[in-house]
Order: C-alpha cells, then structure tokens, then sequence
C-alpha cells in the first residue's frame, strides 16, 4: 500500500543548476564551519576514530587501500562481497569522490538528475546503495522524503550519523537485516550501484516492487574495461544489467546525462515475451563489440578530417 507523503506541495525550484552544485557542497560540508574536503577528512575521522593525518593518507590514496581491502579474501560469494563493503576502505573511497564531483573531476550525478526532476512536486525517493548517504541528504534538502537503503551496515551507520549531525531527515534502511517497502516511491536512484550488483534481476525485481505505478527509476552502469582500478566491478560492459531492465517490467525514457531512466509498467504476456527476446538481441557482447567498433571508427575518422583541414 503507498504511503501518504506530508511533504508540502512544492516543486524543486533552485535558480540554476550552480545553485544545486552549492547545495551539494553545503550537504558536504555540514555545520563544521569549513570546506567540503575538510569536513569529509573529520568526519571521517571522528566516527571511525581514525587519527586526522591518517584519513588524509588514506583518502590520497583511496584507489589502493580498497584494493587491498578487497584483496584480503575471496570475493566470490555475496557474503564475500557484503564484508567488502562494511570495510573502512569503501566508505573513505565513495565519500571521496563526492568531494572530486564538486571539483569537477567526476560527474555531478546527483546535481545532474535532480535538475531534470526539478518539474516533479517531490514526494517519496528511494536513494538504492545509499553509500555515506550524501546523495539521500541532498535529496531531502530538495523536499523530497526519502529513504536511503544499503547492504552494507557500516556505511548505512556512516550515513545516519552524518544525517544527524546536519538535522536532515532521512528514513535509513540496512537491506542486509531488512526487507523493502512496497509501492511506496515515486522515484528510485541507484548512483554508482548496479556494476556492483551480483544478482540484477532480483535487485530490479525488488526496486520495481518498492515503486509505485508510473514511478521512474534512475541508475547508471559504470562498467569500465578490466584494470587494476576496476576491483569492485562486477561487470565490463553495460549489457548484463540493461537487457533485464525492462523485462523487469520497465519502459525505457531519455536518459539523464549518462544515467538510464525507466518507468514502472504494466505489460501483457505477449508484449513481455516480445521485449525479452528484443532486449536479449540487442544486449549481449557480440553487439556491444560492433558498436564500439563503429564508434571507434567513427571517431578516427573524425580525427583525421580535422586533421586535414587544418
């Protein structure tokens, strides 16, 4: 059953998106008095009762110590994957990277998705893999009520403890002790989540179910090639999560920015059968690797006629 929102009927209506970017810098910051980066370096600090010049170290180096987290046992199992993510390392690499999106030096996406969410009256938003929860914190800034959900008990503490601190509102949610609500939210986020998950139909099964009709899941796969910096992924292309989505009973929208955007659906029997085998042709290796052939080719030949004109 959904349940009612007291959130006043009001739209997102920031001035610009700078004005997003300044509020996501406000939710890094808190009340500490100094900046993003700073405030990220104490908390960090203070909750995990780590030495000040220690979480500098580790948060110049973050790539490394999670890889060295993650190095520590087979990551085989779900289980194996859990205890990853309760470790210190991954919560001092995510929160990091926060401080890096308002620099620039990595995409904005929260700033992105809440711009183009800005004609939607907020009301309830699931923020799925909430990490240190500053993307749930900033969403609840905007008027919406949210819920923030992760499978890893340390940064869910993390990230309560940060909401309270600030005085935001958040409703926090530990998916490893705890199942999810049904038909409550209007909106699911997934920043950073789905490369990481093993099982992606019955996470989309489960996101779908805590949505209601008509409701919009945003996500992203960011799924680079093997490296040595790509430890946590679980995939290497975006075809094993988005040829699932929508025989997970979704519609494909626009994307926002580089994040897919699905709606809640209903569909027929014959008219799911059809999407299943469209979306099993259309998403799988072989074609991935045509079209990023194309697009490479593409791409050099763009090159070289600038090239020649000059």
């Amino acid at each position: 059953m959904a349940m009612p929102s007291t959130t006043p009927d009001r739209r997102l209506a920031p001035p610009s998106r700078a004005a997003l970017l300044d509020l996501w810098a406000q939710v890094l910051a808190g009340k500490t008095g100094v900046d993003a980066e700073e405030a990220v370096v104490r908390e960090l600090a203070e909750h995990f009762d780590v030495p000040v010049d220690e979480v500098r170290v580790r948060c110049g180096g973050t790539k490394r110590f999670s890889r060295e987290a993650w190095l520590a046992e087979d990551r085989s199992t779900p289980d194996a994957l859990v205890r990853y993510w309760n470790s210190m390392s991954p919560v001092f690499g995510i929160t990091m990277s926060h401080v890096r999106q308002l620099r620039g030096e990595h995409p904005a996406a929260c700033v992105d998705v809440a711009w183009d969410l800005r004609v939607r009256r907020p009301t309830w938003l699931l923020d799925f893999g909430c990490g240190p929860g500053t993307s749930a914190m900033f969403f609840a800034q905007l008027g919406w009520e949210v819920t923030a959900a992760d499978v890893s008990t340390t940064m869910v503490d993390f990230a309560r403890w940060r909401a309270a601190r600030r005085g935001i509102d958040v409703e926090f949610l530990d998916t490893s002790v705890a199942t999810m609500p049904v038909e409550r939210f209007d909106v699911v986020t997934a920043f950073e989540v789905m490369a990481h998950v093993p099982d992606v139909p019955a996470t989309l099964r489960s996101l779908r179910a805590s949505m209601l009709p008509g409701g919009l899941l945003v996500f992203n796969v960011f799924a680079p090639p093997r490296s040595d910096d790509t430890f946590s992924h679980l995939y290497d292309a975006n075809w094993p999560v988005v040829r699932h989505v929508r025989r997970a009973g979704f519609k494909r929208h626009p994307k926002i920015g580089q994040y897919y955007c699905y709606e809640r659906i209903d569909r027929g029997r014959l008219a799911q059968a059809g999407v299943v085998v469209a979306d099993t042709l259309r998403y799988n290796r072989v074609v991935t690797f045509a079209l990023n052939r194309k697009l490479h080719v593409h791409q050099a030949r763009t090159v070289a006629a600038r090239t020649r004109s000059r």
